[in-house]
């Protein structure tokens, strides 16, 4: 299963700023040429990819194209129609958003298409889980975790947006929640959404009843923190993080997924990009505030990019060898 080009739709608003404004910028959410002119017929500069940023020389656009400067790149003209533009403040230490109150958010995430997860079985392990000497499993939390469907586009989202989410109060196991327990998760989890920051860390867990208490590396998830700001990044600050894993399933697609390129880019204080499903793991509220921030992760994983690639760019893990 190969991941495909993702197309980034987010639901920015830029209305009801408080304070004065700083910088305007465009995320592209459509694959588009960058052209020299404000024109279909002017020289092609480069291609642009979702989920580019530029910064916008110009507020309007001229004969419906955006004068702009691909961060760290050239400068060039794109179809309005293509883009999203956000107003914000910019801070180098800070992922950009847009200012839109984390709140607002989980509204967006309620409307948003959640498609039916799509498990697999494996000879050495079942997609529900197995726990040692026959324990009892979640079975409704593995199968979640477990999912193999990539998603066709995602919709991007600040860290805070997730952290705001509710998640206090329900038992650590699906098969005691309630129907409303059920029903008030089910409004947000599944939601296919793309979040930046830097790494607090990412490590290889151990065996569990995930995946059948096996205990080879091939069959374990990958834990890692994403954290809002590189100075917590730097620091280890894991408090407000949101924890993001790769699973064996999904890993298995992405034989150039290396935890040693993670922990480099933690090292290096590099802005990541992590997107694939969100999902609620009610197995650790004891952890909040501590060595994370919510109970919500992006889980799995379907794909990893890297800010810095040729020419300032976001670059796939899977080409960053």
């Amino acid at each position: 299963m190969r991941i495909t080009c993702a197309a980034l739709v987010g639901f920015w608003l830029a209305a009801g700023l408080a304070g004065s404004l700083r910088a305007q910028r465009a995320v592209v959410t459509l694959s588009s040429v960058f052209h020299a002119g404000p024109s279909q017929q002017s020289a092609t500069v480069l291609y642009l990819n979702p989920g580019d940023t530029l910064d916008l020389l110009a507020p309007t656009p001229t004969n419906h194209y955006y004068h702009g400067r691909l961060s760290g790149g050239p400068e060039g003209w794109v179809y309005a129609n293509r883009v999203q533009v956000i107003t914000s403040s910019v801070s180098t230490s800070t992922v950009v958003t847009a200012s839109v109150s984390p709140l607002q958010w989980g509204d967006s995430i309620k409307a948003w298409s959640k498609p039916r997860p799509v498990e697999l079985d494996t000879g050495a392990c079942v997609a529900v889980g197995k726990g040692k000497n026959g324990a009892h499993v979640d079975s409704a939390t593995n199968l979640r975790k477990n999912r193999v469907d990539v998603p066709a586009a995602y919709h991007a989202v600040p860290i805070a947006a997730v952290l705001a989410l509710p998640w206090q109060g329900l038992p650590r196991r699906r098969y005691s929640w309630t129907t409303a327990d059920s029903a008030a998760v089910a409004e947000h989890e599944g939601a296919p959404i793309m979040i930046e920051g830097y790494l607090g860390g990412a490590r290889e867990e151990q065996e569990e009843a995930t995946n059948c208490e096996l205990t080879t590396s091939d069959w374990h998830d990958w834990h890692v923190w994403l954290v809002p700001t590189d100075t917590a990044g730097k620091a280890g600050d894991r408090r407000n993080a949101v924890v993001v894993e790769t699973t064996p399933r999904v890993r298995a697609t992405h034989p150039r997924w290396a935890i040693d390129s993670l922990l480099a880019a933690h090292t290096q204080g590099r802005r990541v990009r992590i997107s694939g499903w969100l999902m609620f793991d009610p197995d650790h509220p004891d952890q909040v505030g501590n060595t994370r921030g919510t109970t919500w992760e992006i889980h799995p994983i379907t794909r990893i990019e890297l800010w810095g690639g040729g020419g300032g760019t976001w670059m796939d893990l899977d080409l960053a060898h």
